[in-house]
């Protein structure tokens, strides 16, 4: 593996986009393979997802070259022909193999999908329980706007508002509203709707401020979850709306950091290719990692990926806990300290806990978690998106939320299943008591 990496400084630009490519179309299909030849399902949904964040800024910088970026980035784009940034990419090749090993190797898929719910089944209840997280959502993101200056901290650009409003209560309320979307799909029509339009109200307002991630993510997560409930979306509606949305994108890209001198792009290449470089620049923090440990860097172990129980432990048990912007344990805290805002990556944190073998190891368990959440049936299936929309987010961000989302997540889920065995015994307990009575 390390004579892996060595070589990569043979690699040209064109040879590195080549490489990512051919691997990136190779394990889209073996996970398509695995999933029934269903593009949709949770596994190629993530490999999309990982390769256009990971490797997107080198196949079009590869193959189109550094006008592929427009005006915008051109300065920092350095990395991205280093020889860190070659071993960077060909780290996040091994991490997806790794993943899609671990995701054939989890059981394989049930055969049919379960019937469309009925009116008042748990599944019903668990879209309407679905339509609750999303209004709580909306109300943590409204308060947090709000609490910023409300329309005029939407109205100062992309950068003004991270600045302002880029709190928990906001990473929070997006992440309800994803999970919400995702749940009501399990409801019946109306529910499906009520959720439908709690996120696209949302989307309509963070979509052109520039926080694309927060909603390709949960649509992500809503596409995986109506397929395994067996309502099949088009795949010509997908790749539209996606070209779509990476035209707009590329459009809000261009206003959102400086509105006065950014320049619009003028072709359909230009759009598109503009849009996958920016979501490509995800490979970074990995490129960051590298630079650490070839200095002489140690490994950081492992703590970053359950730092925040860790940290509630501690202070359980009343030992001294640093500040959550300050400790160095959490991943993205030291990215933020070292290299700016420039988002996370389960490869980078991998790397940054135990190396290459670290790499492997985290991307094979997401896929093996991943694998074994598609097997969920009826009820079950609410489990999926509480575990694929954290792993969906972590794609390009700090491990440290994704336990306790899961967590809350899991514990809602619980909670209305209980309550709807509850509700279902007591009738039965009366009846049996006034049959022993008479």
């Amino acid at each position: 593996m390390a004579l892996v990496l060595a070589d990569a400084s043979r690699l040209t630009a064109a040879g590195a986009a080549t490489l990512s490519l051919s691997i990136f179309i190779l394990l889209f299909a073996v996970s398509s393979n695995w999933s029934s030849r269903m593009v949709l399902s949770v596994g190629p949904i993530y490999v999309l997802i990982f390769g256009l964040f990971h490797f997107g800024l080198m196949w079009t910088t590869g193959f189109l070259g550094a006008a592929a970026l427009g005006p915008i980035g051109k300065e920092n784009l350095a990395w991205i022909y280093s020889v860190q940034g070659r071993q960077a990419l060909i780290l996040a090749c091994w991490g997806i193999l790794a993943f899609t090993c671990g995701l054939v190797l989890a059981p394989s898929l049930p055969a049919a999908p379960p019937a469309a719910p009925q009116r008042g089944d748990k599944l019903q209840r668990l879209g309407v329980f679905g339509v609750l997280i999303s209004v709580a959502g909306a109300a943590m993101w409204g308060y947090s706007v709000l609490s910023v200056g409300g329309i005029r901290a939407l109205q100062g650009g992309y950068l003004k508002f991270l600045e302002s409003a880029q709190t928990p209560m906001v990473a929070y309320g997006t992440w309800a509203l994803g999970l919400g979307l995702a749940l009501s799909q399990l409801g019946n029509t109306r529910t499906r709707i009520m959720g439908g339009a709690l996120f696209l109200s949302f989307a309509l307002v963070a979509f052109p401020l520039g926080l694309r991630g927060a909603v390709l993510f949960p649509v992500a997560t809503w596409l995986t979850t109506r397929h395994r409930l067996g309502r099949r979306t088009p795949l010509w509606l997908v790749a539209t709306v996606g070209v779509g949305a990476l035209i707009l994108s590329a459009i809000v890209r261009a206003t959102r950091v400086s509105q006065a001198d950014a320049l619009v792009p003028k072709t359909f290449l230009d759009a598109v290719s503009g849009s996958i470089s920016e979501l490509g620049f995800s490979l970074y923090p990995t490129v960051a990692t590298m630079r650490w440990s070839a200095s002489g860097e140690p490994p950081a172990g492992f703590s970053s990926f359950y730092i925040v129980p860790l940290r509630f432990l501690e202070r359980l048990l009343g030992l001294p806990v640093p500040p959550g912007e300050s400790d160095p344990r959490i991943f993205n805290v030291v990215m933020q300290a070292r290299e700016g805002a420039v988002g996370g990556s389960p490869v980078a944190e991998a790397n940054h806990a135990m190396g290459m073998p670290g790499v492997l190891l985290v991307m094979f368990v997401i896929g093996v978690v991943l694998g074994l959440a598609t097997r969920f049936e009826k009820q079950q299936i609410a489990l999926l998106p509480v575990i694929a929309l954290p792993l969906f987010i972590n794609v390009r961000n700090s491990f440290a939320p994704v336990p306790v989302q899961m967590l809350l997540g899991l514990l809602g889920v619980w909670i209305v299943m209980k309550t709807d065995m509850a509700t279902r015994s007591a009738p039965a307990k009366k009846t049996w008591e006034y049959e022993r009575q008479s």
